[in-house]
């Protein structure tokens, strides 16, 4: 039997910060003027990268212990007055009309849904992101669609379930374009990043899902139960023991490269 040998994962990166950035840019507001708002910020990944970018960042997450880990972290930006960490309800924002350049909104939205049909905090969130807005500002919104879901990512096979409850609490690509637009934003497009991985560090090893820490960085897991954690850790540990697991990771890398695992929907404040 093959000893498994665990390697850290680093589950607090801001893939795709690149793309949220020429978004900001097209506001017409230079970066170091830009006035963001990180809604529903975790453990503050992107918001770490945002504020080194921008002139100021307003964060807000409901999670009080996520807050405290990001709070740790930017500690240091607070002070210098680039940052403002707020706890509180991502849909219930507490600013004002046209505040901010941009809106940032990082795998987020299926979170807030709590099985009502319909997906109304969908809804509610993005109005609120709307009003916060300022004219010609954005909302950047990044979300795994439906297909992405199912086939953007190796280990999904082996947790079904939750990918069936993340899929029930998210819009498809359609229906948030439509929603965005009847809420008043402009289309801006979608961009699907199919080069990125939402954990770039040794996603594609064991340690992904074997790793209690790498699991708590990806969101899925908290719609698994813990039967189905324990079943797809066991079965990960397996397919790594008999030696199969490279060549299972590599096929479903190949629909990956084909699909993504996220996409960027943005939408514009009219003028």
């Amino acid at each position: 039997m093959n000893e498994i040998v665990l390697k850290k994962i680093d589950s607090r990166l801001a893939v795709g910060i690149h793309i949220i950035a020429g978004h900001i840019i097209s506001t017409g507001t230079p970066l170091p003027e830009a006035w963001i708002l990180d809604a529903g910020c975790g453990r503050g990944s992107y918001t770490q990268a945002l504020v080194k970018m921008v002139g100021h960042v307003d964060a807000i997450e409901a999670d009080a212990s996520l807050l405290a880990e990001a709070r740790g972290d930017l500690a240091r930006y607070e002070r210098a007055g680039r940052l403002s960490l707020h706890e509180g309800n991502p849909v219930e924002l507490p600013f004002e009309e046209g505040q901010f350049g941009a809106v940032v909104v990082n795998q987020v939205l299926c979170h807030l849904e709590n099985g009502v049909a319909g997906h109304p905090m969908h809804r509610r969130a993005l109005a609120e992101y709307f009003r916060v807005l300022r004219p010609g500002g954005v909302v950047i919104v990044n979300v795994s669609t439906h297909r992405q879901l199912r086939e953007g990512f190796w280990f999904h096979p082996f947790i079904p379930g939750a990918v069936e409850v993340a899929t029930r609490k998210s819009m498809s690509a359609s229906a948030l374009e439509s929603l965005l637009a009847d809420i008043g934003y402009e289309f801006d497009g979608r961009t699907v990043p199919l080069d990125l991985t939402l954990r770039e560090d040794g996603y594609r090893e064991a340690a992904s899902v074997l790793d209690p820490v790498a699991r708590r960085g990806a969101s899925i897991w908290r719609f698994a139960t813990e039967a189905e954690t324990h079943d797809a850790v066991r079965t990960v540990q397996t397919l790594e023991e008999e030696g199969r697991l490279a060549d299972f990771i590599a096929e479903r890398e190949r629909a990956r490269r084909q699909v993504g695992q996220f996409t960027f929907f943005v939408g514009r404040k009219p003028a």
